[in-house]
């Protein structure tokens, strides 16, 4: 199975996409108000309402609405600190030998913000680093910034290895 981390849920749609297309995803998430919003204005899904899932292996995919099948994976959401959620799963996996890549990600969605601002301490050089190691090798980092791209921080995020 694919897996997924969203720091940061904003109204849910990107976590819903997801899950639709059976990507497990975790939801980090400091607010507790943001996910009972997300799951009662924008079908962020629950045990008590799974989504479909589109099987692309289903011959049939795109033929037929039937096609679709309900989705074991609920997204797992954790109230809380993404900075402290990301470093204690990079502490995890680090002390795992070997490595067991199940326990990683392939896909995390960044997107925090609080009160329009960026929470500076998920822009450090420690994050990015404790991130690296929760994302598979070949997985994929997006990172939703509304801020200037000449800001000094996101100048030094962009340039951290």
């Amino acid at each position: 199975m694919t897996h997924g981390c969203f720091s940061g849920l904003g109204i849910g749609t990107a976590t819903r996409a997801m899950t639709l297309h059976n990507v497990s995803t975790t939801i980090l998430e400091i607010d507790p108000a943001i996910p009972e919003f997300a799951r009662k204005y924008f079908g962020l899904p629950t045990q008590e309402n799974p989504l479909p899932v589109i099987d692309p292996e289903d011959p049939t995919y795109g033929v037929d609405a039937d096609t679709l099948y309900v989705n074991p994976a609920i997204p797992q959401t954790h109230i809380g600190d993404a900075r402290a959620w990301i470093e204690k799963k990079a502490k995890m996996i680090s002390g795992l030998r070997p490595i067991r890549e199940s326990m990683r990600y392939d896909y995390v969605v960044h997107d925090c913000f609080s009160g329009g601002m960026v929470p500076v301490h998920l822009y450090t050089t420690e994050f990015w680093e404790d991130l690296k190691v929760g994302l598979k090798l070949n997985g994929i980092l997006a990172v939703v910034s509304l801020h200037n791209p000449t800001d000094d921080r996101i100048i030094l995020t962009k340039r951290t290895k």
